[in-house]
């Protein structure tokens, strides 16, 4: 067997393989144990040039990726800051929104697009980077790609500079030129604490991520060959409706006809074309049933698998719900949000939460806010739960608060508001509607229960129409 017959089926099952074989297409390398550094610097770049050609190529790949997205970032992260004067959180949040509409560097990116823009990078390559920049005395965000991190010294490093306990001291971030390309021999080494690097640690002896769904690699290009082979052979079946069987082969069209590539004898026939048959010839249609009877199952399968490193059930990947009862959606749905629980504290805690204390360190500095450690104090409000079923959910968050197992404000942070919020729009409602009820007394002599001008039942406030 040469090299490449060997390579080529090795290349059917991508990811770290792929990579292996990239490097070494004459033989089978036997396993080894190394650092996660040493896996991952000699195979990222392949596996980060293979995850962006999904990207742009496989709708698969980008809707598996565009889905946990929006699941984890949502309509982005609600700031509350806590400290102990309403007044100082209000100013707090207010400056926080000021910055957030336009944080970047270039200011072409609101802060709720760059959330899920970073998140998205982080799921795609593995890495994203953050780098604080001052701008005119303000600090501004500047966005690195993963193939921005490049090393310093090469073979030396992966981009990340670390000290003898593995902790990173510097980041060589570097711009794209001209031909959109990392000059590799370029040095721009940045301070890291002025870096914030978006990465999950694959292994604990990982500096670098890599593409998420890189172990998915090998699923993908299946599904695209089974794919494109089910689509050929619809074409090839869309073309025969009739197969003419002879006793004697001999005979007539047999001869005339001419081979095809596979060296069968076919006659391609215009539309509406008699044909008169010998004796002893028959004609029998051809089935025209889909080749792979087994297809959608294998396919419903193959999805499966496809979303689990992301923790996406099959139903979210296929946004296809028809196949669930209540009860089982929420299962899978339960399932999947310890995963984008786990994916919004790292959003939280190593992105937002430092963008955060870093603006605060600057408005204490500027004299905007008061000098206090409590300043620092806040937390944040992430995407909830979806609701599949509102009314049970609704019956089901009531029976929790009745049962003092969930309080009012917990469940107004599963729907990202604060019961404060709420209940002072509320009671604006409620004013509006006695005052409008009064009115139309005034008017007509009839008493409207004012509960009726504000979405209520008419005993919910201990009044009843009668009473009213």
């Amino acid at each position: 067997m040469n090299s490449v017959t060997r390579a080529v089926g090795y290349f059917t099952s991508l990811g770290y393989r792929a990579a292996s074989i990239l490097r070494g297409v004459d033989g089978v390398s036997a396993p080894v144990s190394t650092s996660g550094d040493s896996f991952g610097s000699a195979s990222r770049d392949q596996l980060v040039a293979l995850s962006r050609m999904f990207m742009r190529d496989n709708p698969l790949y980008r809707g598996i990726i565009g889905r946990c997205v929006s699941y984890v970032i949502g309509g982005g992260y609600e700031l509350q800051a806590r400290t102990s004067s309403s007044e100082l959180n209000a100013l707090l949040e207010s400056l926080w929104d000021e910055f957030w509409a336009s944080p970047e560097i270039r200011d072409t990116l609101s802060g709720r697009r760059l959330e899920s823009l970073i998140f998205q990078e982080l799921l795609t390559t593995g890495d994203a980077f953050v780098l604080f920049v001052e701008e005119e005395g303000e600090t501004k965000l500047q966005l690195f790609e993963s193939e921005q991190c490049v090393p310093a010294a090469r073979n030396k490093d992966n981009g990340v500079l670390l000290n003898q306990y593995g902790r990173p001291m510097q980041y060589n971030l570097l711009g794209y030129d001209s031909n959109g390309r990392v000059p590799y021999s370029g040095k721009n080494l940045c301070d890291a604490k002025n870096v914030i690097h978006m990465y999950d640690h694959e292994r604990l002896s990982s500096s670098r991520g890599v593409p998420v769904l890189q172990s998915s690699f090998a699923m993908l290009h299946r599904i695209n060959a089974i794919c494109d082979a089910e689509s050929i052979a619809r074409q090839m079946l869309a073309h025969m409706t009739l197969a003419i069987a002879r006793d004697n082969p001999d005979y007539g069209g047999y001869d005339e006809a001419q081979r095809d590539d596979s060296g069968n004898k076919v006659i391609d026939i215009d539309y509406a074309t008699l044909i008169h048959l010998a004796p002893g010839e028959t004609i029998a249609n051809i089935d025209r049933n889909i080749p792979g009877g087994d297809f959608e199952q294998s396919m419903r399968l193959f999805l499966r698998m496809l979303g689990l490193p992301l923790g996406l059930p099959l139903e979210i990947v296929l946004l296809d719900w028809t196949q669930s009862n209540y009860s089982q959606s929420r299962a899978v749905l339960q399932q999947a949000f310890q995963t984008f629980g786990e994916w919004q504290r790292l959003q939280k805690d190593r992105l937002l939460s430092r963008v955060y204390e870093r603006k605060v360190s600057e408005w204490i500095a500027a004299g905007i806010i008061p000098d206090t450690a409590e300043a620092y104090s806040h937390e944040w409000i992430a995407p909830t739960f979806p609701w599949i079923d509102e009314k049970k959910e609704i019956e089901a968050q009531r029976e929790k608060v009745r049962a003092g197992v969930m309080s009012q404000s917990e469940v107004c942070k599963m729907r990202q508001v604060e019961l404060e919020d709420v209940r002072n729009q509320r009671q604006v409602e409620i004013i509006d509607a006695i005052e409008r009820a009064k009115k139309i007394e005034e008017e007509t002599g009839v008493a409207v229960p004012w509960q009726l001008l504000c979405d209520m039942e008419v005993g919910d406030a201990g009044h009843t129409s009668d009473s009213a």
